[in-house]
């Protein structure tokens, strides 16, 4: 449970039909299994210990009261165990027949919650189940509760039964509102033939919409087939995504994984609709120990990339069509004569010249009037400089070449620092002499100067302030470099032919700035030796800024994901050096050109990321 991380089953126990003491004994074998796996919440169906397809059987007392008695075994099993078990049973109160969950834990019954479909009046109270053998539980009743883990204030439990899960004014709404964070979901449903996707499809929307994660266990298949045919279906569900799922009629019990209950936190605090409000639900605390729980489920390397090759696609052809959308505006309302980029032969000018290039042809004019400037100096290499030139040419842009060596060691020789000096200061002149032509040409051609930089870069200050820093409109800011590398090579399969060739090659360049000269004429820097692998920039990324995990869950996850490839040692260091540079260059985010948004993150200060430029890492960095 360190770091949110919360264990839950769904488990649907083999059922015979109104036989209470069988059903107790699948149902404890099923808790011992749960809790063998870690499990700190246990769900079953709706109805579990008589079955929910007993019909007039449910009136009969005997059947009842053998369900209270199943429930005292059932309760008396979790003693020695702070697991929370739902289950269900018919529950006689007040004249009526209700149809319950039990929340029971550590050999108590915590709650019992009866379905909201009934329209008997049910206020909170505590009240006596007389169980058979004379002694009686006490325990309380009400529709309106939620258990809140008095270790991990961000595990708070609600419950829906049956029907509830998808009717239009279903309680899992009020229950968000509420603070719920994880909703469990008794099942009692037949199963038709888009049962399975309905149902996959409403707990994917809803958990996204309400920021909650459901776990549901559905009807087993020993339910009555006189009418319906039922699957035991379970899923688990956090934000939209399916992060556990059983097949239709399968014969395992029980799915389990993790729900991270700190994340979906994270997600509501960042919402100002999610402030407590709605009904005034009880509120009941439970106790569990706040152990280490083991990750099974899975954490991508690549988070910003979809796994489905088609969603990936489909995604990287949006993203392109935003940034060529935004430009195209922009350009329009100016009513800019060009559009004017520097092209070096790298990743991020690629996609900005690719993007440019659409936005001309959005706009009905042709290719050139996208003006590429080539700026070649001193660690410029043969692979890069005849990339950009072919990329041009293939793409039939405006070409300018404009060699900014002699102008660099003019400026250095003005500033008093040798030329074989190979400080920063003589990276950065190079870099803020091509933003300087490229500004000045813009300003000849009566165009603006579109900005190439990206979001991995902007999160860790990679850019020179004022240099390719500084443009009038960028196009790749919300864009982090692992995406933007699928995102070049679907326009190569699109595009194909030699231009495909040149922007695959492209793509396997290493990354550089190319502000050091190299040996004939080779690249003599190269990015993810200074800063680490780009895919474990985009993970602390993705997971420390774009999902509040704090430093330690990062590494916690990040070595988890990469167990196979980075070391322990590596991922320490590079999360120390992500957090040092993100805090040390929020200035630079601070007066950042405008960008059009594509995806979920982003650090510029006008779509909502406010963080002080003077701000200490010392927490971030331990």
């Amino acid at each position: 449970m360190r770091h949110g991380f919360i264990k839950v089953s769904a488990c649907t126990p083999s059922l015979r039909l109104a036989d209470c003491a069988y059903n107790g004994e699948r149902i404890i074998e099923l808790m011992a299994e749960a809790r063998e796996r870690g499990s700190n919440i246990a769900v079953f169906p709706e109805l579990c210990i008589t079955g929910s397809t007993c019909g007039d059987l449910f009136a009969q007392k005997a059947l009842t009261d053998e369900a209270l008695k199943c429930l005292k075994r059932i309760t008396e099993a979790t003693e020695g165990s702070d697991m929370l078990i739902f289950v269900g049973l018919p529950l006689r109160y007040g004249g009526r027949l209700l149809s319950v969950a039990a929340a029971v834990q550590s050999g108590e019954i915590r709650a019992i919650i009866p379905k909201s479909s009934s329209d008997y009046p049910l206020e909170g109270c505590d009240i006596d189940l007389d169980c058979f053998s004379g002694e009686g539980i006490s325990a309380v009743l009400g529709r309106e509760i939620i258990l809140i883990c008095g270790s991990l204030p961000s595990l708070r439990v609600g419950c829906l039964m049956g029907e509830e899960i998808a009717s239009p004014d279903s309680p899992d709404t009020e229950l968000a509102m509420s603070g719920t964070t994880v909703i469990v979901c008794m099942g009692s449903e037949p199963e038709l033939d888009v049962s399975k996707e309905k149902r996959l499809e409403h707990m994917k929307a809803r958990s996204r919409q309400l920021r909650c994660a459901f776990v549901y266990a559905g009807a087993d298949m020993g339910e009555s087939s006189t009418d319906f045919v039922y699957s035991g279906h379970k899923i688990i569900c956090e934000n939209g995504e399916i992060l556990a799922e059983s097949e239709l009629f399968g014969e395992d019990r029980i799915t389990t994984t993790e729900i991270d209950t700190d994340y979906l936190e994270f997600l509501r605090i960042r919402r100002a609709e999610f402030a407590p409000k709605g009904r005034d639900f009880e509120e009941i605390t439970f106790k569990t120990a706040l152990t280490e729980t083991k990750l099974t489920r899975y954490i991508p390397k690549t988070p910003f990339i979809p796994e489905d090759e088609n969603e990936m696609k489909l995604r990287c052809g949006r993203i392109i069509e935003l940034q060529a959308r935004g430009l195209k505006r922009r350009l329009e309302h100016i009513n800019a004569k060009c559009a004017v980029i520097g092209v070096s032969g790298g990743l991020d000018s690629t996609l900005a010249l690719l993007v440019a290039v659409k936005a001309a042809n959005l706009m009905g004019k042709d290719e050139k009037y996208v003006t590429a400037v080539t700026m070649p100096c001193f660690g410029t290499s043969k692979r890069t400089k005849n990339n950009a030139l072919r990329l041009c040419e293939l793409l039939g842009t405006t070409l300018y070449t404009v060699d900014i060596s002699e102008a660099v060691k003019v400026h250095l020789r003005d500033i008093g620092l040798d030329t074989d000096d190979r400080s920063v200061t003589f990276e950065n002149a190079q870099a803020r002499e091509r933003t300087q032509v490229l500004m000045d040409m813009s300003n000849r051609l009566g165009g603006i100067v579109v900005g190439t930089g990206d979001l991995s870069e902007l999160a860790l200050g990679f850019t020179t302030y004022n240099g390719d820093h500084m443009s009038m409109y960028g196009v790749n800011s919300t864009v982090p470099k692992t995406l933007m590398r699928k995102i070049v090579l679907c326009e190569a399969d699109r595009l194909g032919g030699e231009l495909a060739d040149v922007l695959r090659d492209i793509v396997n360049t290493p990354v550089s700035p190319e502000l050091l000269p190299g040996r004939d004429g080779e690249i003599a820097q190269k990015t993810e030796s200074i800063v680490g692998p780009y895919e474990l920039v985009d993970f602390i990324l993705y997971y420390g800024i774009g999902c509040g995990y704090p430093p330690e869950k990062v590494k916690r996850a990040a070595k988890y994901a990469f167990e196979d490839e980075l070391s322990d040692e590596e991922i320490e260091k590079r999360c120390e050096d992500f957090y040092r540079r993100f805090f040390n260059n929020q200035f630079k985010r601070s007066c950042l050109p405008d960008s059009p948004a594509t995806g979920a993150i982003s650090l510029s200060p006008r779509k909502g990321f406010n963080m002080p430029s003077d701000g200490w890492s010392t927490v971030w960095r331990g």
